[in-house]
C-alpha cells in the first residue's frame, strides 16, 4: 500500500495555519500513519516552529523540504504565501530524510553526509531521491555530479533548488524531520516496488544563430562568438536590451538537447553576463525566448504525452511540480493557469503538490545524471509499481474561503506589501525605460541627421552622375547618306543601364543599342565601361564582328564573377550599298517594316550576351540593298516589356501596329509616337526599367 496525501492553507500565523494543514492530511490518510512527508512554505513563517509542529503530530516523520517561491496543489490552488504539507503513507516503500550542512564551504561533503543520514535509516536500495538544495551559497554542478556518483545510475534524481520571495540567503532554508537548516541540502530517498514517470516542460524556443562561448571565468560569461556576452545578446533583442532571468540561454548537448541557463546579472562595463552555474567553454549556446500561450501550450503538449505513457494497469498516487520562478513571473496574472492545466491533464483525482522553484532538477533522459534548469515545469509520478485501482480515491478538494481571507488582516497587509514592492519595481522599471527612451530619442535624432546628410551627400552624387551619363547620350545623330535615324534613351532612375551610341566612320554610321542587366548606378558603371572599350576598340579599325568580339572578352574578365551582363546589337548603315550589316549579342532583333508590302521581318543572327563567357567569337550579317521607305526599329526590352494596369505586356506587335500607321512620316515623327504609345499604354504607372528606341529610315 502506498497512499499519498495533500493539505495546504495561506496564513501569517505560523501555530494556526500549521495545524491546519496538519488537520487537513490527517481528514485524507483516514487513520493510517504517514511515514514521510515534504514541505514547501514561504518564507515569512516561523519554519521551526511549523517543522516542530509537524513532527509533534507525527512522531518519526521523515521530513524533507525546503522554502519556496510560490506553493501550489490540487487541494487549494497557487499561493505565495502558504504552507503545502505532502504526506506519504506505505507498509511496502521505505522513505527516509537526510541533511547535509556546509554546502557553500564543501558542497561535495555536504551531499554526502546528506545521502548518508538518509541511508542510516533506508530499507534497501535507493531507487528515488527528490532533493532540494540551496544553490545561492554553493555549487549546483557539484551538488548533482555527487549524488549521482554516490547513489548511482538507478536511482531517479528529482527537486528544485529552495526559494524565496526573493533572492536573499537568509530567507532560504532546507527542512529535515525536526529541524530546519540553512546552507544544506535536504533528501528524501524512497526504497521498494516504485514506479515513475516524469516529464520536463520546457517552453523556452531558441532563437538567432547558434554560437560558441569563447571566454568565461566561473559563473561569469565573457565572450560569445567572437564578440562580449551582452554584445551577443543585444544584436538579437536590440541595442538597449537587457538580459533578464526569464530569458535563458540554450545550452545544447551533443544529441542536440538542450538545458537552460539563465542570466542573473549583467556588467555593462565588461559587457558579461553572469549565470546562476558555469557554462563551459566552448559550449555550444543559443538565445530563447516563450510567452505565457507558449508556456500553456507547451505544458498541455507535454502533460499529454506524459499520461499517456502511464501504463493501463498503474495509478499514480500523487504528482509533484517542480516549476521554475521565471515562469512565474512571465505568466503573472495567469499563474493559476499552470496549475489548472496541471489538474485537468494529469490522471483524475491523484493530489497535486509542488513549489516554484530557484532552478528545476531532473535528468534529460533516463540513467543519466540529473541537470540543474531553469524557465522548466518538472512533473513526477509516483506510486506503486503494481497499483490497487480502486485504491485512487479522490482527494478533496479546498478553498480558502473569502471570510478566512477577510480575517486574516496579516495575510491581507503582507499582500499588500507585494503589491507595493511590484508597484516599486514598476515604477523602477518605468525609470528605467524612461531613460532607455531618452537615450533612444538623443541616438534616433543624431542617426536621422546623419542619414539626411547621407541623402543629401547621396543626392548631389546620384545628380552628378545623372548629368555625367545624360552627357554620354548622343544629342544628335550624325548624318549619314541614304538614311535618316531619330533615337531616344529613357532611364527610370537618375542614372541607368541602356546604351545608344552613334559610331561615324568611313564606310558609313554605326548605331549601337545595348542593355545592361538590371538598372541604377551599378548598370550605368557597367554601361559606361561598356562605351569607352567599344569606342576605344572601333578607333583602331576592323570589322563590327572583331569589334563585338574583343568587348565581350573585355568585359567577361571584368564582370563575369558578378553574375552581370549586357545584351547589345552593332548595326552599321552602308550609305554605298544601302544595306545594313549587324552584329547581335544576345538582344532582341531588330525590326525592319517594308510599307510597300505591308510586312515586318527581324534581322536576326546568332550571339551570346556580353560577359558571360570569354571566348566567344561573334559573327556579323549583312541585308539586302534596302528599298526606300523601308524602316528599321531598334529597341530594349524597357518598350517591349512595360507593363499596363492590369499587368499586360506592351508587346512587339503594339509596337509594329505604331511603326505601321505612322510609316509615311520623318523618322524623328515616328519614334516620338512609339514612345507616347507606350507612355499610354501605362496609364500613369511608373517606369519599371530604361527604355531606348531607334527609329532608322532608308531614302
Amino acid at each position: 500500500m502506498f497512499k499519498a496525501v495533500v493539505g495546504q492553507t495561506e496564513g501569517t500565523n505560523t501555530p494556526r495555519v500549521t495545524r491546519t494543514v496538519i488537520g487537513q492530511c490527517r481528514a485524507q490518510l483516514k487513520g493510517l500513519c504517514p511515514t514521510a512527508g515534504i514541505l514547501f512554505a514561504a518564507d515569512h513563517f516561523d519554519h521551526a516552529l511549523a517543522v516542530g509542529g509537524i513532527a509533534a503530530a507525527f512522531p518519526g516523520l521523515e521530513l524533507a523540504g525546503c522554502t519556496s517561491s510560490g506553493e501550489m496543489s490540487s487541494f487549494m490552488g497557487f499561493s505565495q504565501d502558504s504552507m503545502c504539507l505532502v504526506l506519504f503513507a506505505s507498509d511496502t516503500i521505505s522513505i527516509a530524510s537526510g541533511i547535509g550542512l556546509g554546502l557553500s564551504k564543501a558542497a561535495g561533503n555536504a551531499v554526502r553526509h546528506a545521502v548518508a543520514d538518509a541511508r542510516s535509516r533506508l530499507d534497501g536500495e535507493p531507487s528515488l531521491c527528490f532533493i532540494f538544495p540551496c544553490v545561492l551559497s554553493g555549487g549546483i554542478e557539484t551538488v548533482l555530479s555527487t549524488i549521482y556518483e554516490t547513489l548511482g545510475p538507478g536511482c531517479k534524481l528529482f527537486g528544485g533548488v529552495a526559494g524565496a520571495d526573493q533572492f536573499t540567503v537568509s530567507k532560504i532554508l532546507q527542512f529535515s524531520r525536526k529541524s530546519v537548516y540553512s546552507d544544506g541540502v535536504s533528501v528524501l530517498l524512497f526504497a521498494g516496488p516504485l514506479k515513475v514517470s516524469s516529464v520536463i516542460c520546457n517552453s523556452w524556443e531558441p532563437v538567432g544563430y547558434r554560437s560558441v562561448v569563447d571566454a568565461v571565468d566561473g559563473n561569469r560569461v565573457k565572450r560569445i562568438g567572437g564578440r562580449t556576452a551582452l554584445r551577443f545578446f543585444r544584436e538579437a533583442f536590440g541595442p538597449y536590451a537587457v538580459p533578464l532571468y526569464e530569458m535563458p540561454l540554450a545550452i545544447f548537448e551533443d544529441n542536440g538537447r538542450f538545458y537552460l541557463r539563465s542570466p542573473i546579472r549583467f556588467d555593462e562595463n565588461d559587457e558579461s553576463l553572469d549565470c546562476a552555474t558555469p557554462i563551459p567553454e566552448g559550449q555550444k549556446i543559443q538565445l530563447t525566448e516563450a510567452t505565457p500561450e507558449s508556456i500553456i501550450t507547451n505544458l498541455k503538449d507535454r502533460l499529454h504525452r506524459l499520461v499517456e505513457d502511464v501504463d493501463e494497469d498503474w495509478c499514480p498516487r500523487v504528482a509533484l511540480l517542480f516549476s521554475c520562478v521565471s515562469r512565474r513571473w512571465i505568466m503573472g496574472l495567469r499563474t493559476r493557469e499552470e496549475l489548472a492545466l496541471s489538474i485537468s491533464a494529469l490522471p483524475a483525482n491523484i493530489p497535486i503538490a509542488g513549489f516554484y522553484t530557484f532552478g528545476e532538477i531532473a535528468p534529460i533522459a533516463e540513467t543519466k545524471m540529473p541537470k540543474l534548469h531553469n524557465c522548466t515545469l518538472v512533473a513526477v509520478l509516483l506510486g506503486e509499481d503494481k497499483s490497487d485501482l480502486d485504491a485512487c480515491v479522490p482527494a478533496a478538494r479546498h478553498r480558502v474561503s473569502a471570510g478566512e481571507t477577510r480575517e486574516d488582516v496579516e495575510l491581507l497587509a503582507k499582500k499588500l506589501a507585494r503589491a507595493r514592492e511590484s508597484q516599486t519595481r514598476l515604477e523602477m522599471q518605468k525609470e528605467s525605460f524612461t531613460h532607455v527612451l531618452r537615450r533612444m530619442t538623443k541616438d534616433l535624432a543624431r542617426a536621422k541627421h546623419r542619414i539626411e546628410e547621407q541623402t543629401q551627400i547621396l543626392k548631389e552624387s546620384l545628380t552628378l552622375a545623372q548629368e555625367v551619363q545624360q552627357n554620354l547620350i548622343p544629342n544628335e545623330v550624325p548624318a549619314v547618306d541614304g538614311f535618316e535615324v531619330a533615337g531616344c534613351s529613357l532611364y527610370c532612375d537618375e542614372t541607368g543601364g541602356d546604351y545608344i551610341d552613334y559610331l561615324p566612320g568611313q564606310d558609313g554610321l554605326a548605331v549601337v543599342v545595348g542593355d545592361v542587366s538590371g538598372h541604377g548606378i551599378a548598370a550605368a558603371l557597367l554601361m559606361t565601361t561598356a562605351r569607352a572599350l567599344l569606342r576605344m576598340r572601333a578607333s583602331i579599325g576592323g570589322t563590327p564582328a572583331e569589334f563585338v568580339t574583343d568587348l565581350n572578352r573585355f568585359l567577361a574578365s571584368d564582370v563575369g564573377e558578378s553574375g552581370r551582363f549586357m545584351t547589345l546589337i552593332y548595326l552599321r548603315l552602308n550609305p554605298d550599298e544601302r544595306t545594313v550589316t549587324w552584329v547581335r549579342a544576345g538582344h532582341e532583333p531588330a525590326l525592319c517594316y517594308t510599307p510597300d508590302t505591308n510586312k515586318f521581318h527581324e534581322l536576326r543572327g546568332e550571339g551570346m550576351a556580353l560577359g558571360v563567357v570569354d571566348d566567344i567569337t561573334y559573327h556579323e550579317y549583312t541585308s539586302s540593298p534596302l528599298q526606300p521607305g523601308e524602316i528599321i526599329v531598334l529597341t530594349t526590352d524597357g518598350i517591349t516589356e512595360t507593363r499596363d494596369t492590369r499587368g499586360r505586356l506592351f508587346g512587339r506587335k503594339r509596337l509594329m501596329e505604331i511603326v505601321r500607321n505612322s510609316a509615311h512620316q520623318p523618322a524623328g515623327s515616328i519614334l516620338e509616337a512609339c514612345l507616347q504609345g507606350v507612355q499610354d499604354f501605362r496609364a500613369g504607372l511608373p517606369r519599371e526599367d530604361d527604355e531606348t528606341l531607334v527609329v532608322i529610315i532608308a531614302r
